[in-house]
């Protein structure tokens, strides 16, 4: 296990800042499945960043990211201002992405612990802007 969590605070923390898009996503993704405290730790600060990445993948990844980090410790989750970091992306320019924002927030809101979301008008007409350009 100590081996397991050694490699773990390696490999994908230098993924992470990999210049290839899919390589940072994964990294966040491998990370936020992995429940353990020191894992979900290095994931704040490094899914902080990625709500704020460049990419529309990476953005998106990291908003389902979210969901799981709330999922495992919703305090951390809260405190760290994530929640109010998905409504952030409520408005994002990328429609995948406003999608996997509203999914991670349902997934949050959905639980019995989980917080209520609002919308006003700029969300709203965001939401409807996006809806053209979603999947089901």
């Amino acid at each position: 296990m100590i081996f397991f969590l050694r490699s773990m605070r390696q490999l994908p923390l230098q993924d992470c800042n990999d210049r290839n898009p899919l390589i940072r996503a994964l990294a966040i993704r491998t990370m936020s499945y992995i429940p353990i405290p020191a894992v979900l730790e290095h994931l704040t600060d490094q899914l902080r960043h990625h709500l704020k990445d460049r990419d529309p993948y990476v953005r998106k990844t990291a908003a389902i990211c979210v969901a799981k980090l709330y999922a495992a410790d919703p305090r951390k989750a809260e405190r760290g201002g994530f929640v109010e970091l998905l409504r952030d992306l409520l408005v994002d320019s990328n429609a995948t992405v406003v999608a996997n924002a509203v999914a991670a927030l349902s997934e949050i809101a959905d639980r019995p612990d989980g917080v209520v979301f609002k919308l006003n008008l700029p969300v709203v007409s965001k939401l409807i802007a996006a809806l053209g350009e979603s999947s089901e």
